[in-house]
């Protein structure tokens, strides 16, 4: 069994004047990105633990995390997106996918923007293949992002110091 695990973080401050652009994300692929996050209170940290003690194999595919500002700018969100979706595509065949999102991206274009991040792996990965997402505690939950998953999990502290739980109970319900 093969699980794609993919992180993309930005919490929106619709009031903030200053646009998210894609210098403000710190951005890591492939095995990068486990490097990145190996051993920290992460959710891709977590979900790939418990992937792997299920004796499965975790793909990482994505790390992308911005600290909290105004909308993401409409050409970071969209290489965000295709980021993504090359590296689902790049991936090949996967069983299911954890996708920790924030829950509350913002682009002039999106105001759901993690619900089309959602529908964008869709897209790649089809109909059949599970999707878990994880959430921070409050992120803006919405039918669509609801209707885009098959399971959805979200911190339970705050502040938050469970996000590595969080990862693992994402990756332990799919």
């Amino acid at each position: 069994m093969r699980i794609g695990v993919a992180s993309i973080m930005q919490e929106t401050n619709s009031f903030a004047v200053r646009p998210c652009t894609w210098d403000d994300f710190t951005v890591t692929t492939g095995d990068a990105a486990r490097d990145r996050t190996k051993g920290t209170n992460s959710e891709m940290a977590g979900a790939i633990t418990v992937i792997e003690a299920a004796g499965a194999i975790a793909v990482p595919l994505l790390h992308a995390w911005a600290l909290p500002s105004g909308p993401v700018d409409e050409r970071a969100y969209a290489r965000l997106r295709a980021l993504l979706q090359s590296q689902l595509v790049s991936a090949g065949q996967l069983d299911a996918l954890v996708l920790s999102l924030h829950g509350a991206m913002v682009t002039s274009t999106w105001s759901d923007a993690d619900a089309e991040l959602i529908d964008a792996a869709r897209f790649v990965i089809g109909g059949e293949t599970m999707i878990g997402v994880s959430l921070d505690l409050h992120a803006n939950v919405t039918e669509s992002m609801v209707n885009a998953a098959d399971v959805m999990t979200s911190y339970h502290t705050d502040p938050h110091i469970d996000m590595r739980d969080t990862g693992e109970r994402i990756a332990g319900q799919l």
